[in-house]
């Protein structure tokens, strides 16, 4: 299992989905478009729980009238890799639904 740059486990399948769940942290938290690495990432990885639940929160930040289309289908791939994933991946699926 990896650990992301926040020193949190993180169930991927690669060094690729890993960095780019460490872009949309840095990304998200430092304002810089490398947090947009995450859609590589999540289709890269199609059963990384956290990396496809990122990937819709960064389209439901979009704000506009397809972003919950767009979300949908990477809420889908999170929900169906939820059973391997960690507990912070489960939250942010909540958090997605809950938005």
């Amino acid at each position: 299992m990896y650990s992301d740059w926040l020193g949190n486990p993180v169930t991927a399948a690669s060094d690729a989905t890993l960095a780019g769940i460490d872009d949309f942290l840095q990304g998200y938290l430092g304002y810089e478009v490398k947090a947009g690495n995450i859609f590589a990432a999540a289709h890269a990885d199609a059963d990384c729980a956290i990396a496809n639940a990122y990937a819709a929160i960064c389209n439901m930040y979009m704000e506009t009238q397809d972003a919950p289309a767009l979300a949908r289908r990477y809420m889908e791939r999170a929900e169906a890799a939820a059973p391997n994933a960690t507990r912070r991946a489960d939250r942010g699926e909540d958090g997605v639904r809950l938005g």
